[in-house]
């Protein structure tokens, strides 16, 4: 069956470790675009950050960011799909990390760009500080965080070392069980891990299945492409799914087809050898 809808991530995926489109990929993309292939762009990121990337492309068909908690449309920020983590969750959430010395970042304003609300941060977490600030325009600092969350949020983040970031990662999953999704991003070589709290529903996946819904194609008809844990959703879901060369090993062991690295455009390689070659 012809592939009628491709999802990518992009960090680790679209994106080379210089955080840049390559030519090849951004050509492969044009292609398949040319074929009437429907593109999109799944990432954990938010709104801001993902938006101008679709723009680069000239994907105009909806984004999903935050994990697929939110669906939008690249060109103007409109809300298709929200599923929200409720206030509740997230309060327990707060309440566990502060337990063990973490600092939550929670994201609220679906219909924006995504803000984040924290009340402290220590700044020997260089990982969350220096992401924190490169979005400074979008960061809102609040006396009580627990107190300020009364509506319900996109979802929370927390950014460390691996080694801190498994131990919270154990205790949430051991006392929210499935009141919550917990998605662990992690990156070895740059000693970054990023666990994403979230409604128990969404996922790529599900993000993915929702804009294969909205354009009428079927679930056989989409390919994913993916390098990190938090893409296992989508590529489960999708008829052709294909990983990564530098996705971890324990991602690859799930046994999908393997494309070269994100620095040898392997996105390229993916759509020339599942797309290109059969159209």
């Amino acid at each position: 069956m012809s592939i009628k809808l491709l999802g990518i991530d992009i960090d680790g995926t679209l994106l080379n470790s210089s955080f840049q489109i390559s030519p090849e990929n951004h050509e492969a993309i044009r292609r398949v675009k040319a074929l009437g292939i429907i593109v999109v762009l799944l990432t954990g990121r938010r709104f801001r950050s993902a938006a101008p990337l679709a723009r680069q492309l000239g994907i105009d068909d909806p984004i999903a960011v935050n994990n697929g908690a939110l669906i939008k449309r690249p060109a103007n920020g409109d809300l298709l799909r929200a599923v929200l983590l409720p206030a509740a969750e997230c309060r327990d959430v707060i309440a566990i990390a502060r337990e063990l010395y973490m600092d939550p970042v929670v994201t609220i304003d679906a219909q924006g760009h995504g803000q984040m609300v924290l009340d402290r941060l220590d700044q020997q977490n260089v990982q969350m500080v220096r992401y924190l600030s490169l979005s400074s325009q979008d960061v809102q600092t609040v006396e009580d965080l627990l107190a300020f969350i009364q509506n319900d949020p996109v979802q929370v983040t927390f950014s460390h070392h691996p080694e801190r970031i498994n131990p919270l990662s154990d205790a949430l999953a051991r006392r929210m069980g499935p009141r919550v999704k917990l998605l662990n991003t992690v990156y070895p070589q740059r000693d970054l891990s990023i666990l994403d709290v979230i409604h128990p529903q969404v996922s790529k996946g599900a993000g993915l299945a929702a804009i294969g819904d909205m354009c009428g194609i079927r679930q056989a008809e989409t390919m994913a492409i993916g390098d990190n844990f938090n893409d296992l959703d989508m590529l489960r879901y999708a008829g052709t799914a294909v990983v990564m060369g530098n996705a971890e090993p324990a991602l690859k062991a799930h046994g999908f087809p393997v494309t070269a690295s994100n620095d040898h455009h392997g996105v390229a390689v993916a759509i020339e050898e599942y797309i290109l070659t059969k159209s």
